[in-house]
């Protein structure tokens, strides 16, 4: 606690409750930490905080607490280990608020953007049973487990994507560039342009002239289709997807994935069920599993249970539903979930692999029908030429 004088802090102990026996100046290391402004400099809090950051802030709170360090000394020493002033800043506030007396939860919980709901409830379950610890090591591994399944996903997609932007670029510059020369070469020597030529050329001189509509138009019409699917169109977008082949089985076993993990922690550390399904509900992003949770929650309020609303759901598969069932007979359903999050881990991973094999051969067949399109444009005028020669 940071005080002028040891009575004033025997004072403020006394209001929280507390009966102080010893009071001893804190050590160096420790009372530093408390007192010396973020990075020497004041900083504003961070708004948001990464999946990275959390991750870090879980992992270390988690390892100092299980090692004795108070709470308060923890969350001190922790805003030091930052290198961002902006987060810093932030978990020195924290500190401030629950030295103040306000627990974590309810600190954390003022700070919405930057700390999750599911993370405010996690803390407060921990508090509540004395197992602060261990749940902050279970947030840990599931914001671990979170950053790896992003980073398989963004891992598959970046080659191809790539690829994308390789291709259209030779594209451009063969089509404002080489193609122009070859053009007027043509034209020089008086050989009739084949109507493909023709209307190739056509297009690059017309994307020359008018390039502010061919880059404005495909930009304006992204926003306008990117805006509905998050708004209106973001349930009939949802169900799009899981329809489609390939990309459809791996958006089901990530989030089939996503919530097993989730939940399994939710009900481990002692979340009533109807508020375990109330925080997925938030958090989810996809609109079929959040019509899943409501008609999940309707049903375990009616005594009926989860298994059956599960069962009937358009995106999770029988093997969740069949899972959960026998995790509720048993009462194992924390393990059951944590099971079923190991397998489709895997199965995410076969997924990601089944898309980017398949991904990569249809780019490589729309970048050879292209590149044979501009060659045949640029060739048949050519032979044309060689066979008036003849």
């Amino acid at each position: 606690m940071e005080a002028e004088s040891a009575a004033y802090v025997a004072d403020r102990l006394r209001m929280q409750g507390y009966i102080p026996t010893s009071i001893e100046p804190a050590r160096k290391g420790v009372a530093a930490a408390l007192t010396q402004p973020i990075g020497g400099s004041k900083a504003e809090p961070a708004q948001k905080l990464t999946l990275v950051q959390l991750t870090v802030l879980s992992r270390q709170l988690a390892t100092m607490i299980q090692g004795g360090v108070p709470l308060v000394q923890s969350l001190a020493i922790l805003s030091q280990q930052f290198e961002d002033k902006r987060v810093a800043a932030l978990v020195n506030e924290v500190r401030q608020s629950v030295e103040s007396g306000e627990s974590l939860a309810a600190t954390l919980a003022k700070h919405p953007k930057a700390f999750p709901n599911i993370f405010v409830h996690m803390v407060e379950a921990g508090e509540a049973s004395g197992t602060l610890d261990v749940v902050l090591g279970r947030v840990a591994d599931h914001f671990e487990s979170e950053v790896a399944l992003r980073g398989k996903i963004k891992g598959a997609l970046m080659y191809p994507m790539i690829l994308l932007g390789v291709a259209a670029l030779a594209v451009t510059a063969l089509m404002l560039f080489v193609l122009p020369t070859f053009i007027d070469m043509f034209e020089s020597m008086g050989a009739e342009l084949p109507w493909l030529t023709a209307a190739l050329f056509g297009f690059g001189k017309s994307v020359q002239h008018y390039w502010y509509i061919y880059l404005g138009v495909p930009l304006m019409g992204g926003a306008l289709f990117v805006s509905y699917i998050r708004g209106p169109g973001a349930a009939w977008w949802d169900r799009t997807l899981l329809k489609v082949k390939i990309i459809g089985p791996l958006i089901q076993k990530t989030q089939t994935a996503q919530f097993s993990r989730t939940f399994g922690m939710l009900v481990q550390s002692g979340v009533p069920m109807l508020q375990a399904l109330d925080i997925l509900d938030r958090l989810s992003d996809n609109a079929v599993v959040r019509e899943t949770l409501k008609e999940a929650k309707s049903s375990v309020r009616d005594g009926v249970g989860l298994s059956r609303p599960l069962r009937q759901s358009k995106i999770f598969p029988p093997m969740l539903s069949h899972m959960v069932g026998v995790g509720e007979e048993t009462g194992a359903l924390d393990e059951m979930l944590r099971k079923t999050a190991d397998f489709y881990d895997r199965e995410v991973d076969q997924a990601v692999k089944n898309l980017t094999t398949a991904i990569e051969p249809l780019i490589m067949l729309v970048i050879g029908v292209i590149a044979a399109f501009i060659v045949a444009a640029i060739m048949i005028p050519m032979f044309n030429m060689s066979n008036a020669f003849l």
